[in-house]
């Protein structure tokens, strides 16, 4: 016959191996993020003007017609490799009823798409395979 020693370290055994096993299942059905091309920067405004010119660094080629602002498209100005957002005119002054209009914005939340390469960055010199 077992011990009850021998049992209560068996049982603490299974306890433990079914705690893995219940924590690997948990983390098998977690969705991983899916590989994109799309990332999206912080930009802040220019204080008192209704447009903004900016630039985008990144560290692959950025697809110039995917530069988007809440689902619009941005000016994109290929001489000077700069962005320009227009912002909607501000909402008029209060009203008579004494309602005080949302603040305006300091900064948008400019996306878009790059490729997986760099097409501006230096050429080597060897064979295309």
């Amino acid at each position: 016959m077992i011990s009850s020693n021998t049992l209560q370290f068996l049982r603490i055994c299974l306890l433990v191996l079914g705690g893995l096993l219940g924590v690997q299942a948990a983390q098998a059905q977690q969705q991983r993020d899916v590989p994109s091309s799309r990332r999206c920067r912080w930009v802040r405004l220019t204080p008192g003007r209704d447009t903004t010119s900016f630039t985008l660094t990144d560290s692959v080629t950025i697809v110039p017609s995917s530069v988007s602002v809440l689902g619009r498209s941005v000016d994109y100005d290929t001489r000077t490799g700069r962005y320009r957002i227009v912002r909607p005119a501000p909402a008029a002054a209060p009203d008579s009823t004494g309602a005080i209009p949302s603040p305006v914005a300091d900064s948008v939340l400019v996306c878009y798409r790059v490729l997986p390469l760099q097409l501006a960055g230096p050429a080597t010199g060897g064979p295309v395979l």
